[in-house]
């Protein structure tokens, strides 16, 4: 796999590889999206270099060695996870006349409003080695080719010794380089000079190439399965039922789990199909990895590329800067590239299960498209709303952003399957950005931001409605099994620790100095925040942070009911509606202030409710108290507070109604 910036001189490097001419490499274009070259090599155990093949060669008892040269332009990163494999080594190459500082010209990689902007080389670089590490096996090869420079083998320690240097906080990827495999190389002013050649670097792919690591024994049988796969292919089939495979191949089951499916999964994993044994997914193979690439390719080419087809056309605009791709234009891009728009709806619907699309009935939402910020003034509307959770926060060793991605597209294909899911509008615009998704789940606002290390969520309620655990939870428990989903799906687990901000309270600022694992919150009275000792000092208090997102933290939160299902002891809203005629208006205020409002509160409240009744005022004092006390605003709480002002403050409390009442919401809730 050949993987880089744009510009970096990938393209160049294969055709070099491939011994073409100073006039053919100079006539070369950057690369549009994905490029496979399959079986274009073989490995010649004469000389243990690289041959150039063609389609007549013979390929029997060879050798043979797969390049895929990536596209550098970011809009194509969604597609890594169709080839990146722990099947797979690489090949990064690097420009070596730009400093590792130096920010990225953002038209080469199109990176203008997007998450990429303002990355600078280093970066970039960076960004790669973890796509790797994430992906693939922890000391999967990686060779360094730093290009744009004299060749002159004693710059390769100054390369090696700069990328050491560039990852020296960075240990885990240092495994996958050595100093053997880093190779600086020039490029000819003119045809004049000798273009040179690349021995030792085919050399050094070769024996990469001949390691035992790649060897796999499988069934003679599924061998044969390849053959077919490839057969289809060469002859233009892009899609084959699972019917017709089993007739082609005759696969029969033998009891050990060796089934047709287990050898498309076994294809699948070495990038020579798409398959998956799922849903609506199970009937069809995708036999051509390219041709599926190229339908996704043709809609997220970046505006060089495309700039006859759609520089005029509205419709593109606004899917270029927002994701979001009608179904109109979506059937004329592949028209004009002259593609099967039926076969490419089929494949649509493996885009969705990879991320890359989240498909709807009229529009299509491409996440990685999405280059539209959330404003400053969504966000003084988010900061402005009092009933909100702590930040839950799912922190990442590496966060790839397409991970995000695939998170916020599996909500919304979520969204289309339970309808209690809605992504939010705003004066007609869906409330989904380039890294913060706005979720609405029964009158609760769910705000996913992406960060450089972290995804977070926190959950608003609008006006003087209060938040409820049992749908705050939930959320939680929505959002996990999903990213359980996404990692389970990785070639390898990406690993990410649960926890939340220690003090502020805003999903759209970085955690980086303030984030606390679950675990050391979790069972412990209040304490001081171990990340601010001295600067910003405060204290944590677990019931605070907990108590919309752990089931039963605080004690007496819940009770079992006859069944032995956990029931909740908080007052809901409508329990609160209930009690209003306990408490007579003389009482309201003495009531209120064993509740612990202040009265200013209290006036506030009589100000603001002067033209309602008093039992809505008493209800509104209710709610206030529910807000503060949260997860203490229980019965055995209000109860007790009644009794106080009864014994203290001679306040008359109507306990007939109030036992009918209480009895009512217990029944309801053993009930439940």
């Amino acid at each position: 796999m050949l993987v880089g910036c744009a510009g970096a001189g990938k393209t160049t490097l294969l055709n070099r590889l491939q011994k073409k001419s100073f006039k053919e490499i100079k006539e070369i274009q950057s690369t549009v999206g994905l490029e496979v070259h399959e079986d274009i090599f073989e490995i010649d155990s004469e000389n243990n270099a690289l041959k150039d093949i063609n389609d007549a060669t013979d390929t029997d008892g060879k050798l043979l060695l797969s390049i895929v040269d990536f596209g550098g332009q970011c809009a194509y990163y969604a597609c890594h996870q169709v080839y990146l494999s722990k099947r797979a080594f690489y090949i990064l190459v690097i420009d070596k006349s730009k400093s590792f500082d130096q920010q990225l010209d953002r038209n080469l990689c199109d990176q203008e409003g997007t998450m990429f902007s303002d990355w600078t080389y280093g970066e970039y670089i960076i960004f790669w080695l973890k796509s790797v590490h994430t992906y693939c096996e922890d000391d999967t090869p990686v060779i360094t080719i730093a290009t744009h420079c004299d060749v002159e083998q004693d710059k390769v320690c100054s390369v090696y010794d700069e990328l050491l240097e560039l990852l020296q906080y960075e240990t885990g990827l240092k495994k996958h380089l050595d100093r053997s495999r880093c190779f600086s190389i020039g490029f000819p002013m003119n045809e004049n000079e000798r273009l040179g050649t690349l021995l030792e670097v085919e050399n050094c792919l070769a024996n990469i190439a001949r390691q035992e690591r790649w060897r796999e024994t499988i069934p003679k049988d599924w061998a044969y399965c390849e053959v077919v796969l490839r057969s289809n292919k060469q002859k233009g089939q892009k899609l084959i039922s699972l019917k017709d495979f089993r007739k082609q191949v005759a696969i029969k089951k033998t009891g050990k789990d060796r089934d047709t499916c287990d050898v498309l999964r076994l294809y699948n994993d070495f990038g020579i199909i798409l398959y998956f044994n799922e849903n609506n997914l199970r009937e069809v193979v995708v036999t051509d990895v390219q041709w599926f690439v190229d339908c996704f390719k043709s809609i997220i080419t970046d505006p060089m590329h495309v700039r006859d087809l759609v520089q005029n056309d509205k419709d593109w605009q606004y899917f270029y800067n927002s994701g979001y791709l009608s179904d109109g234009l979506l059937k004329r891009i592949w028209k004009n590239q002259k593609m099967d728009i039926k076969k490419c709806f089929s494949a649509l619907k493996y885009m969705q299960r990879l991320g890359l699309v989240a498909i709807g009935k009229k529009m299509h939402y491409i996440a990685c498209m999405n280059k539209l910020e959330f404003t400053h003034e969504l966000k003084s509307r988010v900061w402005s709303l009092e009933e909100k959770t702590s930040v839950l926060v799912f922190n990442f060793k590496f966060l790839p952003n397409f991970f995000y991605f695939r998170l916020v597209v599996a909500l919304i294909v979520e969204e289309a399957e339970d309808s209690k899911w809605t992504v939010i509008e705003d004066n007609g615009q869906k409330c989904l950005f380039k890294n913060v998704a706005c979720f609405k789940h029964k009158e609760h606002i769910i705000i996913l931001a992406l960060q450089i290390s972290s995804i977070q969520v926190q959950i608003f309620r609008m006006g003087e409605n209060c938040l409820v655990s049992p749908i705050t939870l939930n959320i939680r428990k929505k959002v996990e099994d999903v990213l359980k989903k996404l990692t389970k799906n990785f070639h390898k687990k990406t690993i990410y620790t649960v926890g939340f901000q220690c003090s502020t309270k805003n999903v759209l600022e970085e955690c980086v100095t303030s984030f606390l694992p679950e675990e050391a919150i979790c069972g412990k009275e209040k304490f001081s925040c171990p990340n601010h000792g001295l600067q910003n000092y405060h204290e944590i208090d677990p019931v605070d942070i907990l108590c919309y997102w752990k089931l039963g933290y605080y004690p007496g939160y819940y009770s079992k009911n006859d069944a032995g299902n956990l029931t909740e002891n908080v007052l809901s809203e409508m329990d609160l509606v209930k009690l209003t005629k306990v408490v007579g208006p003389k009482e309201l205020e003495l009531v209120a202030k064993y509740l612990g409002l202040t009265q200013i509160q209290i006036d506030t409240l009589e100000m603001e409710n002067t033209s309602r009744s008093i039992h809505t005022l008493i209800h509104k004092i209710f709610l206030a108290w529910k807000r503060k006390a949260k997860q203490r605003a229980t019965m055995e709480e209000l109860e007790k507070a009644f009794q106080n002002a009864e014994r203290e403050a001679d306040a008359k409390i109507d306990w007939n109604n109030f036992q009918k009442v209480k009895s009512d919401i217990l029944r309801k809730r053993n009930s439940f």
